[in-house]
């Protein structure tokens, strides 16, 4: 598939990690939206389709378990789209074994890892 015609969804509450992976993706010709928080995320997600949904897990308002949680009850079909962020790996490990989803990206993470996971899922 064409990076072009590939969507992305950044969801963080983190703007500067928001608008660097924005910045990053859209120069790679990735179409991107992005979302501040889980509440955000919800309501893109309720009726858009995105290929790749980078998830951080520590979020105000709704965070990334609940966001998970959605798209299990909701969206199931999106949940293998999901590459989580996070600088809880303990947290993630956790996760790993409840739902679906792609990989887990520590934070700090490397730019490298994250073109990887959106260009090449699962």
């Amino acid at each position: 598939m064409p990076h072009s015609s590939k969507r992305i969804l950044i969801v963080d509450d983190d703007e500067p990690i928001r608008v660097l992976l924005d910045r990053v993706l859209r120069k790679e010709g990735f179409t991107v939206e992005t979302a501040r928080d889980g509440c955000e995320a919800v309501d893109k997600l309720s009726g858009e389709n995105f290929d790749t949904i980078l998830l951080d897990l520590r979020m105000p308002r709704m965070d990334g378990f609940e966001v998970l949680g959605f798209l299990e009850r909701n969206r199931p079909e999106l949940t293998e789209a999901v590459v989580l962020m996070t600088a809880n790996l303990p947290a993630a490990a956790g996760v790993s074994g409840q739902g679906r989803f792609q990989r887990v990206l520590p934070k700090p993470f490397d730019l490298h890892e994250v073109l990887e996971a959106v260009r090449n899922p699962n």
